[in-house]
This record gives structure tokens, C-alpha cells and sequence, in this order.
């Protein structure tokens, strides 16, 4: 339980800038080493939600905000989508990632495109 309040904390109070007010260079570094801390603490305290997979995926949905191109994050994601049932979510988390990689100009990877049309074809398997 313990660890399930800390995870609430952390979502709700962490905004994923240190200090947006200030505008130092040597800040961003601190910033960037503090958002991986968070998001790292955030992952290892969803393991709580390991069981309760409505949570798990609005936890995973929440570090997926803050690291918006992890395509590791989205292939959990769609994997948790699928075991609920919600393969019809899987492709707008595809598209979601494929408009967050177009950003950097970038294509999600052979291997989650490939995951997104495994998952999906298990809806009809069933």
C-alpha cells in the first residue's frame, strides 16, 4: 500500500521541469537527470499495480506523458491494452507514438508494428 500512495504522490505532484522559471544551462541537466529518476521510481512502483491491470495501464499512460518517445513504454502499453480486451486502443497508441517520432523525424520500430498486429489479431482469435 505503501508503495501505491508513493506512485499517487509522484503522479500527481511530479510536472516534468525542475524550476520553469529558470532558464540556466546548467540547469537542464539536473532537470534531465531528475525526470529519469522519477520516471525510473514511477516504473518500479507500478510493479505494486502488477495485478490490477486498469491502473497499471493509467500509470503507464501517465510516464508515457512524460516520456513521450519511449517506444518501450508504448509496447507496454498496448500489451496491457490487449490483455483487457482494448485491442481496438491499440492502434490509436500506435498512432499516437508514430505522431510523437514524427517530431524527430523518426518511425517506430519493425518490431512494435509488428507487436500492434499480433495483439490485434488475437481479438479475433478469441
Amino acid at each position: 500500500m505503501e508503495a501505491a500512495q508513493a506512485l499517487d504522490a509522484l503522479l500527481r505532484d511530479y510536472h516534468a521541469k525542475l524550476a520553469p522559471d529558470l532558464d540556466e544551462a546548467w540547469l537542464e541537466a539536473e532537470r534531465e537527470h531528475l525526470h529519469q529518476q522519477v520516471i525510473g521510481a514511477m516504473r518500479a512502483l507500478m510493479s505494486c499495480h502488477d495485478e490490477y491491470e486498469e491502473r497499471k495501464l493509467a500509470t503507464l499512460d501517465a510516464i508515457r506523458a512524460l516520456d513521450p518517445t519511449n517506444e518501450a513504454l508504448y509496447r507496454e502499453i498496448i500489451r496491457t491494452q490487449a490483455r483487457l480486451g482494448r485491442h481496438d486502443a491499440i492502434d490509436d497508441t500506435l498512432d499516437l507514438l508514430k505522431r510523437e517520432l514524427d517530431k524527430l523525424d523518426e518511425r517506430p520500430s519493425s518490431e512494435i508494428l509488428q507487436l500492434a498486429r499480433s495483439l490485434r489479431s488475437q481479438q479475433y482469435e478469441r
